[in-house]
């Protein structure tokens, strides 16, 4: 998916890159959560987070702005990402240094892919303060990978770890006790 607004495969402009906000600023009905966010950037030692909600919340939405945010080489006085640095640029082209998505609810995602990011999360990260790794549906992990997970959200590092669910009561009480839960609400018309 591109975060620039470019072009879909027909050439036209994608509405879902055209609104999807790539700041702070432009989330919009989630005021204390942006706030908690920014405070998380800005922080010497971000944490690992938690963001939950029903579909269509912003949870995948807003930790991409996190990420982006975090990997930033010049994050702006309100917390947000340039959107200009070469870390954005690549972020925006869908090749960030330092950042790795998976999709927990895919069929081919266990504890082998888990195993192969975690491993990648001991290594060193390529420049930048921290590496982030952004699960989402974690919701979906067997009871042995969110154990392979505690172990690591236990040894502090320079990484970050961002876990999206719709059932925050699927991850098990010891791995959210590490982590800092953010709860996005539908936005009311």
């Amino acid at each position: 998916m591109s975060w620039r607004g470019d072009t879909g495969r027909d050439g036209t402009e994608r509405l879902v890159d055209r609104y999807h906000p790539k700041t702070f600023e432009k989330v919009v009905g989630q005021p204390d959560t942006v706030a908690g966010l920014v405070r998380q950037v800005r922080s010497e030692r971000p944490r690992s987070l938690l963001l939950t909600g029903p579909t269509g919340t912003g949870k995948t939405t807003v930790a991409g702005i996190v990420a982006r945010a975090l990997l930033c080489e010049r994050i702006t006085e309100s917390g947000s990402p340039c959107l200009a640095c070469s870390n954005c640029i690549s972020f925006a082209d869908g090749n960030p240094l330092n950042y790795e998505k998976y999709n927990c609810a895919l069929s081919n995602f266990g504890v082998s892919e888990l195993t192969g990011m975690l491993e990648s999360s001991r290594a060193n990260r390529l420049g930048g303060r921290v590496r982030v790794y952004f699960l989402d549906e974690a919701h979906n992990l067997s009871q042995k990978a969110f154990d392979s997970l505690l172990g690591v959200l236990d040894t502090p590092r320079h990484r970050v770890f961002i876990l999206a669910s719709t059932q925050a009561d699927r991850i098990p009480k010891p791995v959210r006790n590490r982590l800092t839960h953010y709860k996005l609400k539908l936005l009311r018309p």
